[in-house]
């Protein structure tokens, strides 16, 4: 396999020089290395700014059995971040009057079950309705039968009390949509963003599963999806039943997505009604605020408010920066790579957050503090060991290395570690540090330990 990559790299190499990357910049630079680093045959960058495209760029291949180069027009599938057409739809048909987000799910479901009582719409859109994880059905599957068979599980939790990414939450939300509107989901995405927009690029395949006949339709300029298993490329794809499109399985070009990036910014697709409807993160029934807003996710970007989705979990990467006017797109072939790259190109043109050189607060603990940072450290460069982590988080410590390594591997190295909160309840400590990468990028990471000094849990977020 090594062999056969070594003899595509002058291929590969060319493709870039024809396709404009003789002349790189530092964007080109980064996803050079990061599509080394990460095994990615393939890839698409466009940046928008105030309306107008400011980069669009391909790189490498798009299918390695034939040697295809990626251009501008190949059709990439771009899987969970097909949500944001989803919110772009909901908020059409909200401003047209059809439905409102307030609406209850039984206003359209009169058969729902009783515990159905308290949805509304916005919970579908924002993932707080109560639905558990679900795998999707056959892909002969109708959306009534789709809706059927949800209507028959039992609820999580109940609507409002937190959010569960789930799948069931887009195709109810679909058929509610072809309810009020009289139309499938693919007609309305065709007559509001596909035909208005002139794109020629973006649709769905239509998959059939059937054992071992599978059909789809030809999506022409198809770019092959690959996942990188024990030291070689593995073909891989998602096959999305018809009743799960508004949760995913868009296929669509750089070109394409940077219209609706456009339209988006000149305020031709969402109204400010609608703008705010999709991009304001839900609050919990316990007054917490979530990451969800309707089919976008909210949350900051170098210190500034920004929306977004990716899928796959990185084969497409939609970032959007209202108060800068600044849309990101990303797109790969490669499955086994975090979704880091939108927010990487963003810093190209993001300053550093302002709060980057706060000093936090009092630390009565500096020893922990400098374990915990070398601990970051290390699960940057993916070889922690367990020493400072509790039993239960020893058997994911392979997984941690990988995919902590993968999500810091766009910064520069940690350069110090800010306290910003100690707290001991319950026999736990809880603290907060602000890791600063470099000179100018930040993250937050969240430390719990136990009563012996040892993480029994952690998580990384964008700040």
């Amino acid at each position: 396999m090594y062999a056969c990559l070594r003899r595509l790299m002058p291929f590969i190499a060319g493709m870039l020089a024809a396709s404009g990357a003789v002349h790189a910049d530092a964007i080109d630079d980064m996803m050079r290395a990061q599509m080394q680093l990460n095994h990615v045959p393939g890839a698409a960058v466009a940046v928008i700014r105030n309306g107008q495209v400011e980069k669009m760029q391909a790189y490498g291949v798009a299918n390695l059995e034939h040697n295809v180069p990626v251009t501008t027009s190949s059709a990439f599938q771009i899987a969970s971040a097909t949500k944001i057409f989803t919110g772009v739809l909901l908020a059409h048909l909200a401003d047209q009057g059809k439905l409102s987000l307030d609406d209850p799910v039984t206003r359209y479901l009169p058969d729902a079950p009783a515990t159905w009582a308290g949805i509304t719409l916005r919970h579908l859109g924002n993932h707080t309705a109560g639905f558990g994880m679900s795998e999707p059905g056959p892909t002969s599957e109708t959306m009534e039968q789709a809706v059927a068979a949800i209507m028959k599980r039992p609820l999580a939790t109940r609507p409002g009390e937190r959010e569960q990414y789930a799948l069931d939450d887009f195709i109810v939300l679909a058929h509610i949509m072809q309810k009020a509107s009289g139309k499938t989901y693919q007609q309305l995405l065709d007559e509001v963003i596909i035909k208005p927009l002139g794109l020629e690029n973006t649709r769905f395949e239509n998959g059939v599963d059937r054992g071992s006949v599978n059909r789809a339709d030809v999506v022409p300029g198809r770019v092959s999806l690959y996942s990188w298993e024990n030291g070689q490329q593995r073909l891989f794809w998602f096959v999305y039943p018809p009743a799960s499109y508004a949760a995913g399985g868009l296929f669509t070009s750089i070109a394409d997505i940077a219209k609706v990036m456009q339209a988006i910014d000149r305020g031709q697709l969402l109204s400010e009604a609608g703008r705010k409807a999709v991009w304001t993160a839900n609050t919990l029934s316990n007054g917490k605020r979530g990451g969800f807003g309707i089919g976008w996710v909210a949350g900051p970007v170098r210190g500034k408010p920004a929306v977004g989705h990716s899928g796959g979990p990185a084969l497409g990467d939609v970032l959007y920066v209202p108060g800068e006017h600044l849309g990101v797109v990303v797109l790969t072939n490669q499955r086994s790579l975090y979704p880091v790259l939108a927010k990487a190109v963003a810093g190209h043109y993001l300053p550093a957050p302002s709060f980057i050189n706060e000093a936090g607060i009092r630390d009565s603990d500096p020893a922990q503090s400098k374990r915990l940072f070398e601990l970051v450290r290390a699960l940057g460069r993916g070889d922690a060991d367990g020493e400072l982590l509790a039993a239960n988080q020893l058997p994911d410590l392979a997984e941690q290395n990988l995919w902590t390594s993968r999500r810091v591997s766009v910064l520069p190295a940690p350069s110090r570690m800010v306290l910003l909160s100690d707290a001991t309840a319950a026999g736990k400590r809880t603290r907060v540090y602000r890791v600063v990468y470099g000179t100018d990028a930040t993250q937050r990471w969240r430390f719990v330990l136990d009563a012996d000094g040892k993480i029994s849990d952690f998580e990384i977020s964008d700040e």
